[in-house]
């Protein structure tokens, strides 16, 4: 993937390879994107050029596509509405490297097939004790 230089909205972060829903063509969020960096993902856009956020139509899309990846299985940290970096390079360099220890710890990536306490891999939703 070709690192987009234009401003990058966070929604969330993901599995590497997730799946993306469509994105509403009505919504403020119609590039729906992922950026990858050592075993994780980010779900990105990029957001309205002509306005700044803040609708309440900008909430709704951000809780909406949150909402269709966890619908769809997708295990998801949600970021709070608002998260602005100023490229997907940024997104990679500034998010996902720079915190990745602990999104790993939050998310579980990287485990998902390391057996936890003699009970076996570990699935989405399971989670050690």
């Amino acid at each position: 993937m070709t690192a987009v230089l234009a401003p990058a909205y966070v929604l969330g972060v993901v599995p590497p390879g997730s799946s993306l829903p469509e994105a509403d063509p009505s919504g403020p969020f119609d590039d729906l994107r992922l950026v990858h960096a050592d075993g994780l993902a980010a779900v990105i856009a990029t957001p309205p050029a002509d306005r700044p956020l803040g609708r309440a139509n900008d909430l709704l899309a951000h809780d909406r596509l949150l909402a269709e990846l966890v619908a769809a299985g997708t295990p998801v940290l949600p970021m709070r509405f608002g998260v602005v970096l100023p490229d997907d390079v940024a997104v990679a360099e500034e998010l996902l490297d720079a915190s990745r220890d602990e999104l790993v710890e939050q998310t579980g990536a990287g485990h998902r097939s390391r057996p936890v306490h003699g009970q076996g891999p570990l699935r989405a939703g399971r989670h050690p004790a």
